[in-house]
């Protein structure tokens, strides 16, 4: 399954050569940041492994902050469009570690 955001508000799921909307998907912001997240949290429940294609920090940070809130466990990775760089896989158990605040 692909889901592809565009100018429309609505996305579209590509999946086995068949397209449809994903009106639940739908979202009137226009931060991409909070658009791909909000969009990776509504297919987690259906998908087996996320792959999110961008390098955009904001995203990562993001990504970590609402994929381990509700204790997902479905396979998440953000990859770079540039093949160079690393790809991040977000579900590893231990990539936040608490540091006790000091008073």
């Amino acid at each position: 399954m692909l889901v592809v955001t565009g100018e429309d508000s609505c996305p579209i799921e590509i999946r086995m050569e068949e397209r449809r909307s994903r009106y639940e998907l739908e979202n009137q912001q226009e931060e991409a940041d909070t658009i791909i997240v909000q969009q990776v949290l509504g297919c987690a429940g259906e998908a087996h492994h996320i792959s999110v294609v961008s390098d955009d920090t904001d995203v990562f940070v993001l990504l970590l902050h609402h994929y381990h809130q509700p204790g997902l466990d479905v396979p998440l990775i953000m990859e770079s469009p540039r093949k160079e760089r690393a790809i991040v896989d977000i579900n590893v158990k231990g990539l936040l570690t608490p540091f006790p605040c000091e008073t």
